[in-house]
């Protein structure tokens, strides 16, 4: 049960962003965009401050995208954390593959 909080006063601070698909991970820069993982398109979708989302990258390789950071190089880094592949999702077969791996793209 989710508990309804319209009565505290940080309720009023709540703001919607964006409506979107299946994220797991996120990540905002500099400049404001906004990185979201799209779990079901393999892809990364970047939201611009003025509200336009764009798809910065697809790749089969990016399974479950999850973490972001942004390094001194100025890429940003993606884990793939192959999460849908776990047996809680395939009838109990575990289908995840090693190794794990760290992408990177530059926005």
């Amino acid at each position: 049960m989710i508990a309804d909080h319209s009565s505290h006063p940080a309720a009023d601070a709540v703001e919607k962003v964006a409506d979107t698909f299946p994220v797991d991970g996120l990540w905002m820069d500099k400049s404001g965009n906004l990185y979201l993982s799209d779990l079901q398109q393999n892809a990364v979708v970047r939201r611009s401050p003025d509200g336009k989302m764009q798809t910065m990258v697809t790749d089969q390789r990016l399974r479950w995208p999850d973490t972001f950071t942004e390094g001194p190089d100025g890429f940003i880094y993606i884990t793939a954390s192959h999460i849908n592949e776990a047996p809680r999702f395939n009838h109990g077969k575990d289908a995840r593959t090693q190794p794990y791996t760290v992408f990177r793209f530059h926005p």
